[in-house]
């Protein structure tokens, strides 16, 4: 049904008996969907949150994000009223995750709703997907999940999932390497001025390229990284240039490394 005219409406839903026994009988759910007005001042009169996630997001292979309550510029620590939840049909716990919807200050107003939650949960995928290059579909989910923050509380992750989206801070990138990370290091001697540096990389295997300044001081951050390829010539890695001239994208513990240097500042 479409609304056409502002006002309240009634939805009444009956079954004969013979049809409502049958349907207990097999476990069948009745759900009715109502889009658009929940979250814009008109709530339901009797809602029934548990288990109102409807297709496809009750799909197993479905990242499945809920909205997060926000309040002014606090922190906020539950999910939204209308955010719809599980469990699924078979008892699965949905959504997967929890993102920010209709932020303060948004530059699209009205913008809101899981519509909003799902693009914040797509953005650190792809950064995700950069920062962990050989990682396939499900190692990106687990890694969501895995880095997510846990504010439900105990029995309600039904309603929150594995928590809410985070990647770590902007700053220190950390969340984004791989475990072990902090401890890795470059061995070898730096040029005091512009100039070249063969390098071993000791630390976890799968370590991004795109990351390699954070294993030299600031003031000498590479501005391209080499790594012979055992066929009389190296592979690269450049900063800041275009995917299709990168041939490194992750360094291995032990790899030896020639790093360009430019001049100091």
């Amino acid at each position: 049904m479409l609304a056409t005219q502002s006002g309240a409406y009634a939805v009444r839903i009956s079954a004969a008996a013979a049809a409502a026994a049958a349907a207990a009988e097999s476990d069948l759910r009745l759900s009715l969907v109502v889009v658009g007005s929940p979250d814009r001042g008109q709530p339901l009169d009797i809602p029934i949150a548990s288990g109102s996630l409807a297709e496809p997001a009750d799909h197993p292979l479905v990242l499945t994000l809920g909205a997060l309550r926000t309040v002014s510029d606090d922190a906020a620590t539950a999910a939204a009223a209308f955010s719809s939840r599980g469990p699924t049909n078979d008892g699965r716990l949905k959504p997967d995750l929890l993102a920010p919807t209709g932020l303060p200050g948004a530059s699209i107003s009205g913008f809101a709703g899981t519509s909003a939650s799902a693009p914040h949960a797509a953005g650190a995928a792809a950064l995700l997907r950069e920062a962990l290059p050989s990682a396939d579909r499900a190692a990106l989910v687990r890694e969501l999940r895995g880095r997510a923050i846990d504010i439900g509380a105990p029995g309600l992750d039904v309603e929150t999932g594995a928590g809410l989206l985070s990647l770590g801070s902007l700053s220190g990138l950390g969340l984004l390497r791989p475990t072990g990370a902090d401890e890795a290091s470059l061995a070898g001697v730096l040029p005091t001025g512009a100039g070249f540096a063969v390098v071993i990389y000791r630390g976890p295997d799968g370590y991004p390229a795109r990351f390699a300044h954070l294993l030299t001081p600031a003031s000498r951050e590479p501005v391209a990284l080499f790594r012979p390829n055992g066929a009389g010539s190296f592979d690269r890695y450049l900063p800041g240039a275009p995917a299709l001239v990168q041939s490194i994208t992750t360094v291995e513990h032990g790899d030896a490394l020639l790093l360009r240097f430019g001049p100091l500042d």
